[in-house]
This record gives C-alpha cells, sequence and structure tokens, in this order.
C-alpha cells in the first residue's frame, strides 16, 4: 500500500498501538520511503497468533488479516488526521474507506476478508 502525508515516526507509532491489540504479532513486512509517500506492507510473527489471515481452505497465511490492518488505519488516522492510504483499488482518509469488506474467493464460493481470519475481532 501507499501510504502519503505522514512521518516514519507516524507510522512506528501507529504500529506500536497495533500489535499491542494483537499480543505484539503485527509487524511491518515493508517500510520504505519513496518521493510519492511510504510503501508498507503489514505481516505477523506468527501466523498461528491473532491478526493473521487465513485462506478460504483454512490454510494459515503469514499476512496480517483484514482486522489488523483496519485497526493499523484507525490508529495512523489518529495520529494524524491528514494521512491517506491507497490500499488496492481504496483510497482511505479520515472521511472514508476504511473496513470496507470485499469478497477475496469466488462468485461460487465467496470469501471475504472480514471472514479470513480468527483473530475473533
Amino acid at each position: 500500500m501507499l501510504i502519503r502525508n505522514v512521518s516514519e515516526s507516524d507510522l512506528r507509532e501507529a504500529m506500536k498501538r497495533t500489535t499491542s491489540n494483537f499480543n505484539e504479532n503485527i509487524k511491518f513486512l515493508k517500510m520504505e520511503e519513496r518521493k510519492t509517500g511510504w510503501i508498507v506492507r503489514l505481516t505477523v510473527h506468527d501466523s498461528g497468533c491473532p491478526g493473521s489471515r487465513v485462506a478460504a481452505t483454512g490454510r494459515r497465511i503469514k499476512a496480517a488479516c483484514w482486522h489488523a490492518h483496519g485497526a493499523f488505519f484507525e490508529n495512523l488516522l489518529d495520529i494524524n488526521e491528514e494521512a491517506i492510504i491507497e490500499c488496492g483499488h481504496i483510497n482511505i482518509d479520515r472521511d472514508s474507506g476504511n473496513w470496507e469488506d470485499m469478497n477475496i474467493g469466488s462468485v461460487d464460493k465467496p470469501f471475504y476478508y472480514s471472514e479470513s481470519c480468527d483473530c475473533g475481532r
């Protein structure tokens, strides 16, 4: 994802707040500054712990779930209201975009982001 109008300290503080709510399991896989903003990817320390993704097959994935991403976005926007997050085809800012669920499965077998974990949120 691309995040604009934030500093590195904003990102680190948002991560600190987010991971504390997921048993310290969330971390940056990537946090790289570019001319246009920050390229950021979230992952987990342990795919068996809260905040990790689960595939439609039930296989655990070493990636941060939809709830962890949404919490990170909320925390970042609380820290810096001017943040703009471009995540896939969704733009998230203080007024809109966060927590938009979508089907990541198929038409025959729908599987939504909100269902792709068992973190209990």
